[in-house]
């Protein structure tokens, strides 16, 4: 798990960017290997809606210049809970698909919520844009 330290902007927005990469990732791997239409469509709508805010997490990072940083640290809740299904997707049915993609869903609203709270102090577009994002997630759900 991540170890608890203060983190900058520009930390914040390269860890959702890395989370909605994953995301991505996972729902296309899943969408491979679940027959269910409705299940398939839900994954396209995340992969599409990770594409939408990793554009926007990109436009507010342009905005904090050289302070970015070249390695996201990937040791978090989202991506341990996908590690430990991952063995499971190619085997996975209908209802365990559902289950692990509302367990990821709600695990990266968690995220994003604890952010929130954590960090009153962020600038205000991008605190403005991760209530956006999270409200979104949240109708999805």
């Amino acid at each position: 798990m991540e170890q608890e330290q203060k983190k900058t902007p520009v930390d914040i927005v390269q860890k959702l960017i890395a989370l909605h990469t994953t995301r991505k990732e996972v729902c296309e791997k899943m969408v491979i290997n679940t027959a269910s239409k409705d299940i398939q469509d839900k994954l396209n709508a995340a992969m599409s809606q990770s594409d939408r805010f990793t554009k926007a997490l990109l436009n507010e990072l342009s905005e904090f210049g050289d302070a970015v940083q070249s390695e996201v640290n990937r040791d978090d809740e989202y991506h341990e809970l996908w590690n430990k299904e991952t063995a499971n997707t190619d085997t996975m049915d209908a209802s365990s698909s559902s289950d692990t993609f509302k367990q990821l869903e709600n695990c990266l609203i968690n995220i994003y919520t604890q952010t929130l709270d954590k960090y009153p102090d962020l600038p205000v577009t991008l605190n403005d844009l991760l209530i956006s994002q999270v409200n979104e997630l949240k109708q999805t759900v």
